[in-house]
């Protein structure tokens, strides 16, 4: 039973300041849903050119990037992901890039990058070579990874987003290592 004494001590003042707060809620509650909502993106198909698109969806791991960069996976969680499916692995491994997104959380070497390297290793795990030329192999398709890396955008992640709107910049990439990579893998594996 609630007290006689607090019920007096609650003035017509405080009810309807408390009533206007609660009339109030809801609009100020949806306004922030609709702030806190993202924008909508724009399809991945506008992003490129269509002679661009055309190469790219021929990509399986190009097509499916998008639908997992920035949906709860990071820049080197995506890249692995495809590329585990790519080489019908174990997608739980995906979970040894958590820590490489953002530039190894950093800002430092990029995501995409770190990810695709990783990816270029587990290929090497499924080669029915003797380990010594396995690794040699590797080490081949992970240079030219990076040198088609180093050809076509910066090395860390501080230098592609410098400022936070630059995030747009990542969405376009992912596609586009992951077709790179999905070709060096089909020559490698």
């Amino acid at each position: 039973m609630m007290n006689n004494k607090k019920i007096k001590d609650f003035s017509r003042r405080d009810f309807l300041w408390t009533l206007s707060g609660l009339a109030a809620a809801p609009a100020v509650f949806s306004q922030t849903l609709v702030a806190g909502q993202d924008k909508p993106k724009i399809p991945i198909t506008e992003l490129f050119s269509p002679e661009e698109w055309e190469r790219l969806k021929k990509s399986v791991m190009a097509s499916e990037i998008d639908g997992y960069f920035g949906h709860g996976y990071s820049c080197a969680e995506a890249m692995l992901l495809v590329a585990l499916r790519r080489l019908e692995l174990d997608e739980k491994t995906v979970w040894a890039s958590a820590a490489y997104g953002g530039g190894l959380g950093q800002k430092d070497l990029c995501g995409f990058l770190t990810g695709g390297i990783m990816a270029v290793g587990m290929a090497d795990g499924k080669m029915p070579l003797e380990r010594r030329e396995a690794k040699k192999l590797c080490s081949a398709v992970a240079k030219e990874f990076w040198e088609w890396w180093k050809s076509e955008y910066p090395l860390r992640c501080e230098c592609i987003v410098i400022k936070e709107e630059d995030r747009a910049k990542c969405r376009p990439m992912g596609p586009r290592v992951a077709a790179e990579l999905e070709e060096l893998l089909t020559r490698f594996a």
